[in-house]
C-alpha cells in the first residue's frame, strides 16, 4: 500500500473517459492538481478498438494495426451500440454484448494505470454522453461491473469537462457552451459554472453523431473517386462491400482527416483488385461533402438554446470545444461566424477525464467528511436525522444550511452567506423578482434537509481532520463541497388516455429539470370496478408535457390491483423519483384505499442476468492486452 503525503493512493477514484474513439483514465494527484495517466504504449489516450486472437483480446493502437488484415475479428465504435436492444458481436470465441466489449476497454486502461502507478485501482467514476438515457447509462455501469469495477458514478461528459475547466481556469461566475464531439458522439450543453457550484441549464445532441461520420464522409468520397484516378471498371459500391478494403479505407481516411485540418490538401493512395490511385483532398472538398453534418450540430444547438431560454437563459459568455473531433478547423470557423465569439479549445482529449477524475476526489474527500461528522454527532450523543446514504447525498445542501440558517434578505441579494443558483442569474433587472425568486429557490432547496445538532464548528473540525488524514490543504477539502447540479436529459412519463380518450404520453419529470427529481401526477380510472392497472412507464427526448406514443419508448412495467368496488374517476397519483446517475423510481398508489405499488426501472435493452454472470466468469479466461 503506498502513500504520500498522507493520502491512501489506493483510497483514490480515477476517472475514466469511455469514449467511442478514444479512451482514457485520469486521477487527482497529492497536490490537488488531475493528471492523466499515459498507457502501456506510453500514449495519453487509448484507441477504443478490439481485436479478438484466439482467448486473447487486444485493445487499443495493436489493434488498430490488426484491423486491417482481420476486420472480421474487430470491433470498433462499441460505443454507438451501447443501450441497442439484442446487439451482440458474434465471433468463434463467443457471443459478446456491449457491455462486455466495453469492459475490455476498461481492462486495458486500467491495467495499464495500475502499472504504471503501481497501486490497484477499483473505484472509478466513468463519463458517458448527456444525452444517455436510463438504458445507456446502466449499461455504461454494468460494462464496469465486469471490468471488476465499483462504479461510484455516471456523470455527463460536458459535466466533467466543465468541472475541469471551473476547477483550474475561472474565478469569476460564467454561463459557458460546451460543444462536445467525439468521434461517434455530440452533446452540447450551457452550463453555469461558479467557484462554488456547476449547474446544467440544458443539454442537447446525438448519440450517434461524430467524428466518425466526416470519415464515412471522406471514405465514401475516396471510393467514388478511385475509378477516374485509377482508370479502373468498378463502382464504389463494389469497393465499399469488401470488408478488407472497406477496413483500409477507414483507416485511410481518418488520417487524411488529421492531415487536413493542418494543410489544404492531402493525398491517399491506394490498391484495388490490381489498380492503383493517388486521390488528392482539398480542405474545401472535405468541408464541402460533410458540410450537412456540421449544419445538424448548429440545429441541435439551436435547439438546446430555446430549451435554455424557456428557463431564462439567453445568452452565453464563452464557448468551450470538447472533444478530438473539434480540431477540424471548420468546427471552430462556424461557432464563430453563428455566435460572434471566439471558441476556446479546452483540452479537448483530456478535459473529460480529468473532470470524471475531479468529481472521484470530490467524492472521495465527501466520504471523510461524512465520517468525520458522523463521528462527531456521535459523540454529542445527537445521532444523525438521516442515514448516512442519504447525508452524503446531501452533505453540500447540509453545509450550506448550517452556514446561513436564517439567512437575512442583504445576504440573499449580495451572496455573501448563500450562494444561490437562480432561474436567471445575473440577467434578472428587477430587484423584488430577484428577491422572490431566492427565496423560493432556498425554500425548494432546504425544506426537506434536517441537519440535527450539526453546527458550523462541527464542520469546521471535521474539515481540519481530513486535511490532516489525506494530505490535502483544507481550502481544498472545502472546495471538494462545491455543489454539482446535473439535469435529466430525457423527459420520463406514462402511458395514459387525455379527457377526451386519446391515447398518449402524459410527461412527469420533463427534459432539463435539475436532478435529483421528485414529481407527481393524478390520474383516474376509466371504468367502474376496474380490477388494475399496466404502468407503462415511458421514456422521451421532446420538453412538452404531453407526446404521442410514437415519440416515447417503453422503458418500464408495474401492474396495480385496485381493491372490488372502486367508482369511475377514483384518483391514482404516479410520483417519479430520478436520482443523479439517472436512476428512476415509481410510485403509484391509489387514494382510496391507499393500495400501492413500487418499482426501480430495470433496463429493457442492456445485459441479461444470465449473460451478466456468464461474462463475469470468462473474465478471468479472457485476458486483455
Amino acid at each position: 500500500m503506498s502513500k504520500a503525503n498522507g493520502m491512501d493512493a489506493e483510497g483514490r477514484i480515477y476517472g475514466i473517459d469511455l469514449g467511442t474513439t478514444y479512451s482514457a483514465i485520469a486521477y487527482v494527484n497529492d497536490f490537488g492538481v488531475p493528471k492523466i495517466v499515459p498507457n502501456a504504449e506510453g500514449h495519453r489516450s487509448t484507441p477504443s478498438v478490439i481485436c479478438f486472437d484466439g482467448d486473447q483480446v487486444i485493445v487499443g493502437a495493436k489493434a488498430v494495426e490488426r484491423s486491417t488484415a482481420y476486420p472480421e475479428d474487430t470491433v470498433r465504435f462499441v460505443k454507438r451500440y451501447v443501450g441497442q436492444p439484442g446487439y451482440k458481436f458474434r465471433h468463434t470465441s463467443g457471443e459478446f454484448t456491449v457491455e462486455e466489449l466495453s469492459s475490455f476497454i476498461l481492462r486495458k486502461v486500467v491495467r495499464d494505470a495500475e502499472k504504471r502507478l503501481g497501486t490497484q485501482i477499483k473505484d472509478v467514476v466513468i463519463t458517458c454522453p448527456a444525452y444517455f438515457g436510463i438504458n445507456e447509462r446502466e449499461s455504461t455501469k454494468i460494462a464496469g461491473e465486469i471490468a471488476g469495477l465499483n462504479v461510484r458514478q455516471i456523470i455527463n461528459e460536458p459535466t466533467a469537462a466543465a468541472i475541469t475547466y471551473g476547477a483550474t481556469e475561472i474565478d469569476e461566475p460564467q454561463l459557458v457552451l460546451v460543444y462536445d464531439l467525439g468521434g461517434g458522439t455530440f452533446d452540447i450543453t450551457m452550463i453555469e459554472i461558479r467557484p462554488e457550484s456547476i449547474k446544467v441549464i440544458s443539454t442537447g445532441g446525438d448519440p450517434r453523431l461524430g467524428g466518425k461520420d466526416w470519415d464515412d464522409r471522406l471514405k465514401e468520397h475516396l471510393a467514388r473517386e478511385f475509378p477516374k484516378y485509377a482508370g479502373a471498371d468498378v463502382d464504389a459500391e463494389e469497393i465499399l462491400s469488401d470488408l478488407y478494403m472497406e477496413s483500409e479505407l477507414a483507416l485511410l481516411a481518418e488520417k487524411a482527416k488529421i492531415d487536413l485540418c493542418a494543410n489544404q490538401k492531402a493525398e491517399v493512395s491506394f490498391t484495388y483488385m490490381g489498380d492503383r490511385a493517388v486521390i488528392p483532398v482539398t480542405f474545401d472538398t472535405f468541408a464541402h461533402i460533410t458540410r450537412d453534418i456540421l449544419d445538424k450540430t448548429i440545429r441541435l444547438t439551436g435547439d438546446m438554446l430555446e430549451a435554455a431560454q424557456r428557463k431564462g437563459y439567453y445568452k452565453f459568455d464563452q464557448i468551450l470545444l470538447v472533444g478530438g473531433s473539434t480540431h477540424m478547423p471548420q468546427i471552430a470557423r462556424r461557432l464563430r461566424a453563428e455566435f460572434e465569439l471566439e471558441p476556446k479549445f479546452f483540452h479537448p482529449e483530456e478535459s473529460v477525464a480529468k473532470g470524471a477524475a475531479i468529481y472521484g476526489w470530490k467524492l472521495f474527500l465527501r466520504d471523510r467528511l461524512v465520517e468525520r461528522i458522523a463521528a462527531k454527532q456521535e459523540e454529542k450523543q445527537a445521532p444523525l436525522t438521516m442515514d448516512l446514504g442519504a447525508f452524503s447525498e446531501n452533505l453540500e445542501k447540509v453545509v450550506r444550511k448550517v452556514a446561513t440558517r436564517k439567512p437575512s434578505l442583504e445576504d440573499l441579494l449580495e451572496g455573501a452567506a448563500l450562494e444561490l443558483d437562480l432561474d436567471r442569474p445575473g440577467y434578472a433587472t428587477e430587484k423584488d423578482a430577484r428577491t422572490t425568486d431566492a427565496m423560493r429557490e432556498l425554500e425548494r432547496e432546504l425544506e426537506d434537509i434536517e441537519v440535527g445538532a450539526i453546527t458550523q464548528a462541527d464542520i469546521q473540525d471535521a474539515v481540519a481532520e481530513v486535511s490532516f488524514l489525506t494530505g490535502f490543504k483544507a481550502r481544498a477539502v472545502k472546495n471538494s463541497m462545491m455543489e454539482i447540479l446535473d439535469i435529466a436529459s430525457k423527459s420520463f412519463g406514462i402511458a395514459a388516455k387525455d379527457k377526451k380518450g386519446r391515447p398518449g404520453v402524459s410527461i412527469i419529470v420533463t427534459r432539463n429539470s435539475t436532478v435529483p427529481v421528485k414529481a407527481q401526477k393524478t390520474f383516474y380510472t376509466v371504468s367502474d370496478n376496474q380490477k388494475g392497472v399496466n404502468i407503462r412507464i415511458m421514456e422521451s427526448e421532446t420538453h412538452h408535457t404531453r407526446v404521442g406514443e410514437d415519440e416515447a419508448v417503453p422503458i418500464g412495467n408495474a401492474k396495480l390491483r385496485f381493491p372490488k368496488g372502486l367508482p369511475k374517476n377514483t384518483p391514482v397519483d404516479i410520483s417519479f423519483s430520478l436520482n443523479r446517475e439517472g436512476r428512476l423510481h415509481m410510485t403509484a398508489t391509489e387514494r382510496t384505499h391507499g393500495k400501492s405499488v413500487e418499482l426501480v426501472v430495470e433496463t429493457a435493452s442492456v445485459i441479461s442476468a444470465e449473460e451478466l454472470e456468464r461474462a463475469k466468469s470468462r473474465r478471468e479466461r479472457i485476458s486483455v492486452r
